[in-house]
């Protein structure tokens, strides 16, 4: 899916004239290139059944996941590049306004939800990418703090939802004014 966002992102950005996306992308895509690589490299058959010494695993296993997280980068910045209608793609390829839903401290640790605090009544968008080849269809489930919230479409429409509220007894009470 980093390699779809990318070539797409990287078409769009060549076609608009983005100079500056498109010299962030072609830096990025060494990332892609060396996470293609630490995945051939694990479908070793030493590292797949595991009869490799323990150094090894540990470099397979370390590769693969500097490989995972390149490319939650590129797919996140192309994701980002593609959602943005100007040139104003930061110069250093650090920068992505987009969080991935989980992450991993290392490659021994399993991920975790990432927990986006909002501190203001600003509207917030959610941008969901489909990898696959074809429409599917799924429930996404969002955890918020406030009941009053509004669902729409890319295009401004509608879009049907549900909340359902879970109370949290251990939060302090507060009176409504």
């Amino acid at each position: 899916s980093a390699e779809i966002l990318y070539t797409v992102a990287l078409n769009k950005a060549r076609k608009q004239c983005y100079n500056n996306t498109v010299k962030v992308l072609e830096r990025d895509y060494e990332k892609l290139v060396r996470a293609r690589q630490s995945l051939g490299l694990f479908q070793h058959h030493d590292a797949i059944t595991g009869t490799s010494k323990a150094y090894v695993m540990h470099d397979y296993a370390l590769k693969l996941y500097e490989g995972i997280q390149d490319s939650i980068f590129v797919q996140g910045f192309s994701a980002q590049s593609l959602l943005l209608h100007s040139d104003n793609t930061p110069s250093s390829s650090n920068t992505c306004l987009l969080v991935p839903s989980s992450d991993r401290e290392s490659y021994e640790k399993l991920p975790h939800k990432i927990v986006i605090n909002f501190h203001n009544d600003e509207p917030k968008k959610v941008v969901l990418f489909n990898s696959l080849g074809q429409h599917r269809q799924d429930v996404i489930r969002l955890k918020v703090s406030k009941p009053n919230v509004r669902v729409l479409s890319p295009d401004g429409g509608p879009v049907i939802y549900q909340i359902n509220p879970v109370w949290n007894s251990s939060q302090p009470e507060t009176t409504a004014e």
